[in-house]
């Protein structure tokens, strides 16, 4: 059974997806957390993917002031239409940090939180110098 049968928001012409999973140590982790859970790969990537969606949909509406415009060299720049300023988030002398706000626990801090590039920010010792 395709999935366009048992999901009605799927179009009747669509095929059966496929998604690689490109490193291997990734597709192990995720294997061992699918097994964890005591349930198949598939269907933990399918639960991780739909999960991201409806989050980008809710921060939609809970802070819609706030859009990412950019992921660079380890820094995240957010968006805030509401003081129409551009926020950059570092991982500055072992905390999260919110330049406009100078502080570590503000809003733009708190939607880093909630991006997947969290875990991609670079550690700088000091503002300029990267560790």
């Amino acid at each position: 059974m395709i999935a366009s049968e048992t999901d009605p928001k799927m179009e009747k012409t669509a095929r059966k997806p496929t998604v690689d999973i490109l490193r291997h140590d990734t597709y192990q982790k995720l294997s061992e957390r699918a097994e964890s859970q005591n349930t198949s790969l598939r269907k933990f990537v399918n639960d991780i993917l739909e999960m991201y969606l409806e989050k980008e949909e809710f921060l939609s509406q809970y802070v819609p002031k706030i859009k990412k415009i950019a992921f660079e060299d380890g820094v995240l720049y957010l968006r805030d239409s509401e003081i129409v300023k551009t926020a950059t988030i570092s991982y500055l002398d072992g905390f999260i940090q919110c330049d406009v706000c100078n502080s570590k626990e503000c809003i733009h801090v708190l939607y880093a939180m909630t991006l997947p590039e969290l875990g991609r920010l670079e550690p700088i010792k000091s503002k300029g110098k990267k560790r």
